[in-house]
C-alpha cells in the first residue's frame, strides 16, 4: 500500500539574490555554478503537512521530477537536512515576479531582521547551538545535524528519490518540529572549486502530475484493523 502527499511549501534560495523570494516559480533548484571568481549556489527547501501514518512499519521516500539539467558533473550527490527554523513560502518568482517577501538566502520570512536564519553573533560568523548546523556566514538556510538523506548519482542522471522516513519519526517523536527539509549538493561539494552546474525540478506549483511528493509505503495488516494516526496529534501529544 503506498500513500501520497504532496508539498505545502516550496521554494529555492539563491546566495548571489540574497533578498529574492521564489515561492511560486514552476521549478525548484538546486545549483553550484562559477562566474569567473564568484561562486553562486541555490538550496531547495520544501515542506510537507498533515501525513497520517499507519500503526505498522512503513518507509517514506521523497520523489522530485528532474525537468532540466546543464552542466551536471558525470559524478556528485545531494544531501537533504531537516530545517531548524519555520519559513514562509513567499509569492516570488526568480525573474517576473520580484519580491522579498518569504524565504531567501538571508531570511526565512521576508526582509525581517528578527527572522534571520541564525544570529551571527559576533558580526561575522554564526555560532550553531548543539544539533544545528549552516553556513559559517549564518545565512542559506539551518538544519539539524542528527539525520541525513543522501543521494548519489554516478554517470546517470535519475530522478531525485530520498529516503526520508527516519525524518518522519523524528518528527512524529516530537524530537524536533517539522519545518521541513533543505536540499542541496553536499557540504564538500558546495565548497571546493568545481563547477557542479544545475538541476532544476518541478515544483509544486507546476501543475503536473511531477509535483513533488512523499510515498509512504506500508504492508496492509491482515485483520483489517490498521489505522492511520495524524502526525501533528502525535507530535502534540508528546508535549
Amino acid at each position: 500500500m503506498v500513500l501520497f502527499y504532496t508539498a505545502s511549501q516550496d521554494a529555492s534560495i539563491y546566495l548571489q539574490q540574497p533578498y529574492q523570494n521564489t515561492g511560486i516559480d514552476e521549478v525548484l533548484e538546486i545549483s553550484k555554478q562559477w562566474y569567473g571568481d564568484i561562486a553562486d549556489k541555490s538550496r531547495v527547501l520544501i515542506k510537507f503537512d498533515a501525513f497520517e501514518l499507519p500503526n505498522v512499519p512503513f518507509t517514506a521516500s521523497l520523489q522530485m521530477k528532474i525537468t532540466e539539467a546543464n552542466e551536471i558533473p558525470a559524478k556528485f550527490s545531494i544531501e537533504a537536512w531537516a530545517v531548524s527554523g519555520s519559513w514562509e513560502m513567499g509569492t516570488g518568482t526568480r525573474f517576473d515576479n520580484l519580491t522579498t517577501n518569504g524565504a531567501t538566502w538571508y531570511y526565512r520570512n521576508g526582509d525581517n531582521t528578527s527572522k534571520v536564519w541564525y544570529n551571527v553573533m559576533d558580526g561575522i560568523t554564526a555560532s550553531y547551538s548543539e544539533g544545528v548546523y549552516g553556513d559559517p556566514t549564518g545565512l542559506g538556510g539551518a538544519w539539524y545535524t542528527g539525520s541525513v538523506a543522501t543521494q548519489s548519482f554516478n554517470y546517470r542522471l535519475d530522478d531525485i528519490e530520498l529516503d526520508v522516513t527516519k525524518f518522519i519519526l523524528d518528527w512524529e517523536s516530537g524530537s524536533y518540529d517539522n519545518n521541513g527539509l533543505i536540499i542541496k549538493f553536499t557540504d564538500l561539494e558546495e565548497n571546493d572549486s568545481i563547477d557542479y552546474g544545475s538541476l532544476k525540478i518541478f515544483s509544486k506549483e507546476s501543475n503536473t502530475i511531477y509535483q513533488p511528493k512523499i510515498a509512504i509505503t506500508y504492508e496492509e495488516a491482515d485483520d483489517n484493523t490498521l489505522t492511520l494516526t495524524s502526525i501533528t496529534d502525535l507530535i502534540n501529544s508528546s508535549h
